[in-house]
């Protein structure tokens, strides 16, 4: 036992060292002073969002971008609430162009045919996906059409921060999106892009339908972001970049149970057996298999207590080793996750993680109101 728990951690600490070098790789991205030039078609599906999308309008309607550049698609995915009604009141003091669509349902990826209905739609090269539950930067189109200028771009990334409050279910929620956030920073440093976040997500429209948009996985609901990802890297492997600067960051916001945010976490795992990426899997694998140990140490120091003092060591030693990465990720949003909820979030990750991987695994799983099948 001791063996094997010193064997993960030696691999886990390992992997998070790689993650760690790697996101300081990925340069800062600067901004220049460059006058706007790209044309964007900013996409957002929604469904039963009435609580959230005010926020995202508002920010939408502060885009600093200019008005004959851009446009916005929202697709309505039967939306039960008064949703529709919402982005209707506030878009009357829209000065950009925008449009209300009805999803057109061809597949079993509701999200993914939103998208796509949208993509065919678009007047501009660009696409640019976010969520009805964020917000977005008042120069949040600037930061893309910089990058977009100064290198060949096929698809664009963005980061994306979470607006976590002390309650301990928003700070797992947090530790959760800044693990993910790393590993994504961490792909894009060394040039081996793995991960993305559709939240923030740009693409060229033209290389959405050189790859056959979403063909091949949209029997999925989960991965409209990754597996779009995977196909333009296989075809353009340099031409995918990240914008590494948190004033272009987007910021979603919590789930409000327990219940939601385990749904959310299985909806996101559901998708991990049809990646393609080994490195993705291999840093999955490793995740899983420390998560694991974790519980494993927690509780062989109940069975075992002549032993306690290295179980001790082995969870302090992997605390440690996470606070520091997810530290220097939170600064990079210029935040801290110095709190009594954060390491209490911490300490139930690996059981958390540990249920969704397992459940993630059976037929189908629920999603705002819906069954979706693997």
């Amino acid at each position: 036992m001791i063996l094997f728990l010193t064997i993960v951690l030696v691999l886990y600490t390992a992997t998070l060292l790689w993650i760690w070098v790697g996101q300081w790789k990925l340069p800062r991205t600067h901004k220049l002073s460059i006058t706007p030039k790209t044309g964007f078609t900013i996409i957002v599906p929604y469904r039963n969002e009435s609580q959230n999308l005010p926020g995202l309008l508002q920010s939408l309607l502060q885009l600093s971008y200019p008005s004959t550049l851009f446009e916005v698609y929202f697709v309505n995915d039967a939306s039960e609430d008064d949703s529709t009604a919402i982005i209707t009141h506030y878009m009357k003091e829209a000065h950009f162009r925008y449009s209300i669509l009805e999803n057109q349902r061809f597949s079993g990826a509701p999200k993914k045919d939103a998208i796509l209905h949208a993509v065919k739609q678009g007047n501009f090269p660009w696409m640019v996906t976010t969520d009805a539950d964020c917000t977005v930067p008042r120069a949040w189109l600037e930061w893309y059409d910089q990058i977009i200028q100064s290198k060949s771009s096929k698809m664009v990334c963005g980061p994306v921060w979470i607006d976590a409050g002390e309650r301990f279910l928003e700070q797992f929620q947090l530790w959760d999106v800044l693990a993910l956030q790393a590993a994504t920073f961490s792909g894009f440093g060394w040039r081996r892009p793995f991960l993305c976040n559709g939240a923030n997500l740009a693409f060229k429209a033209s290389a959405f339908f050189e790859v056959n948009g979403y063909e091949g996985n949209n029997n999925l609901a989960s991965g409209d972001d990754v597996f779009l990802l995977e196909k333009i890297k296989r075809l353009y492997p340099n031409e995918i970049r990240f914008v590494k600067n948190p004033m272009a960051s987007v910021q979603t916001k919590p789930q409000n149970s327990l219940k939601k945010v385990l749904a959310q976490r299985i909806r996101w795992a559901s998708k991990t057996s049809k990646i393609h990426d080994p490195l993705s899997k291999m840093i999955g694998s490793v995740v899983f298999l420390t998560n694991m140990a974790f519980i494993l140490a927690f509780v062989s120091c109940f069975i075992y207590p002549m032993q306690i003092a290295y179980f001790a060591l082995f969870l302090l030693l992997k605390l440690c080793v996470d606070f520091v990465l997810l530290a220097t990720m939170a600064s990079f949003f210029r935040r801290s996750v110095v709190s009594l909820s954060i390491w209490l979030s911490h300490l139930s990750y690996p059981f958390m993680v540990v249920w969704v991987f397992v459940n993630s695994w059976k037929g189908s799983y629920e999603w705002k109101g819906r069954t979706f099948k693997k």
